[in-house]
Parts: C-alpha cells; structure tokens; sequence
C-alpha cells in the first residue's frame, strides 16, 4: 500500500512532462508537433538531428520546452562518415530490426556507436546551440544493453 502522506504524492511536487519525439523527421510532423507546443499540450521534445527537416523553423519554436536529442542508429543516414559495421552497403542505418540483430550477434563495433553518438551531439550542439536536456533513443534504442553501456560514466 502506497502512503498518500509521502511527499511523492503531493501534488505540489508532481510535473507531468509530454515528450514529442522525431522532432526534425519531416515538415508535416514538425508542424503537428509545433502546433501542440503552442497549445501546451506538449512541454517537451527530442529532436532527431539527422531527420530531413532538422534545421527546419521547429528548433525556433522547441525553445518554448525543453530540447533534447532524439538519438537515431536506425533510420536514414549516419550523421558521421562511412560506417562499416553500423550501416548497410548503400551507406544508409540498417533499419530497426536489421539494427537489433547486428547487435544481438555482435556485428556491430561499438567504437562506430560512440563516434556516430558524438556526431550527433555535436549536431545537436550546432543546431540549438545548448546542451540537450535529455537523450533518448528513436525506436526505442536507448532499451538494448549495449548502447545503455556508452552513456555509464
């Protein structure tokens, strides 16, 4: 039984946060998302730096929330140079399922992960000019083990 007394059930303390994530995947998207933070409806969001619209107007009108990156290692291009083992042969991230399984057989170095993280960082850098408030991982990436390991300080 939970005790309703507890200052985590204060209501005074509680926040909820509203993340919109793939900020930056495409124009029409951004636009619903920006919508929503214009309504309130949204207080946070994760921008997806190597998505087609991530230099779009969306970043301008995130500054009303909280801004974090939306880390990708599955969909589209990489944001650093060519990859070995973290992209297929035409240069594009293997997809979500292709993704999971190279890692699951360890067919992906770990040292492309960290290089491809820290572009994105730095994109994310470049792009708002501020730190991001939170990581997360597009289709869930930021679940599985092995890239956990690459933010443990």
């Amino acid at each position: 039984m939970s005790d309703h007394n507890s200052p985590l059930c204060n209501s005074s303390h509680l926040r909820l946060i509203i993340n919109a994530d793939d900020v930056g995947y495409s124009q029409i998207r951004d636009e619903s998302i920006a919508e929503c933070i214009d309504a309130g409806s949204v207080t946070s969001c994760s921008l997806l730096v190597n998505g087609v619209s991530a230099k779009s107007i969306i970043i301008a009108r995130c500054s009303k929330v909280s801004l974090g990156l939306h880390l990708n290692l599955t969909e589209g291009c990489p944001i650093g140079s060519s990859y070995d083992t973290l992209t297929n042969e035409e240069g594009f991230f293997r997809g979500k399922f292709g993704f999971r399984e190279a890692i699951a057989n360890g067919k992906i170095d770990s040292e492309e992960i960290s290089e491809e993280i820290d572009h994105q960082i730095r994109t994310f850098w470049k792009l708002t000019g501020q730190k991001p408030t939170h990581i997360d991982g597009h289709q869930h990436i930021h679940v599985i083990p092995v890239f956990q390991m690459h933010f443990l300080v």
